[in-house]
């Protein structure tokens, strides 16, 4: 499992095993796509008292080439 965290940000975890599969063709390049993306959602419910929840998210795609 690889986490990807940081300051103000919820984490997003990926399971090493998906990055295998992506890999199985020896022809092929895999990308990992992190984005951090603010949540208005998150800003909300922060302010309602959840302070465990961080202003943003971490998104995390794998894309076969």
């Amino acid at each position: 499992m690889l986490v990807f965290s940081g300051t103000n940000a919820n984490p997003a975890e990926l399971d090493l095993r998906q990055l295998e599969q992506a890999t199985t063709s020896s022809t092929c390049t895999v990308t990992l796509g992190v984005d951090l993306n603010r949540s208005y959602w998150n800003d909300l419910s922060r302010s309602f008292g959840a302070k465990g929840v961080q202003p943003y998210d971490f998104k995390v795609q794998v894309d076969r080439q």
